[in-house]
């Protein structure tokens, strides 16, 4: 079967296998005090670093030497705001997606664009079905022959609906030698471009086990130190002032 020009189209949301595969154990060294502090130590125990390396490329001497600087690890929630904030939406993102499933597919039995507007019969058989929108329906062979000449008549002034199926009946049924049998469910051109749009079905997400996550109470978290953190800013502002 071939279906050429339709224009119903649903999108379907499903949960990212990397979120699936993430815990909210992914940030507790970030969200935790001294975690930091603790992997530091752990690293420099395996980690010897010389003060001094020497190294040749292209005919060339180079020496570099160890800058002994001091990495304080910083709070996420005494961030700049925009890093903040950054942080705060990659979690929150990762944790929607978590508990995130496709939305049902839409229900089209009701819709009246995308039923018949007309059928192509020769000699007495089907070999071309149209809906309300243009989109046409042929078996494998006829569409292989219809493809190039419908592609030339994609559209009527712009637009598509039952002026375009009307236009492509009349134009299979030249081209295939047979006659355009109207569906008692065509519908008229103003009469679909009045018609209200198909509502597309939404993602759903299980609010309730994502309250149970412990990722979910990090953000809470998060969000209460990061209110302590800026409060305590703005009285030290304010005592400056003063």
């Amino acid at each position: 079967m071939t279906i050429i020009g339709s224009d119903i189209a649903t999108s379907s949301y499903g949960s990212s296998s990397a979120a699936k595969a993430s815990s909210g154990a992914d940030f507790a060294s970030l969200l935790e005090p001294g975690a930091a502090d603790k992997d530091s130590a752990k690293i420099a125990e395996k980690t010897s670093v010389p003060e001094e390396v020497t190294f040749t490329h292209n005919g060339q001497t180079f020496t570099a030497r160890r800058l002994n600087v001091e990495l304080k690890p910083m709070s996420v929630a005494e961030m700049p705001e925009e890093q903040y904030q950054q942080f705060l939406s990659s979690m929150e993102m990762m944790l929607d997606y978590k508990y995130r499933s496709p939305p049902e597919p839409a229900d089209l039995s009701n819709y009246a664009p995308v039923k018949s507007y007309a059928n192509v019969t020769v000699n007495g058989k089907v070999v071309a079905k149209i809906d309300n929108q243009g989109c046409v329906e042929t078996s494998n062979a006829v569409g292989a022959r219809l493809q190039k000449m419908l592609e030339d008549y994609a559209d009527v002034n712009g637009t598509n609906g039952p002026d375009l199926a009307q236009l492509r009946a009349e134009k299979i049924a030249a081209l295939l030698g047979g006659k355009v049998e109207k569906s008692t469910t065509a519908m008229t051109q103003s009469a679909f471009n009045n018609y209200p749009p198909l509502e597309q079905p939404q993602a759903r997400i299980d609010y309730a086990a994502m309250k149970r996550d412990p990722m979910y109470e990090q953000i809470q978290s998060l969000k209460e130190k990061r209110a302590a953190y800026l409060a305590k800013q703005a009285a030290g502002v304010t005592e400056a002032a003063a």
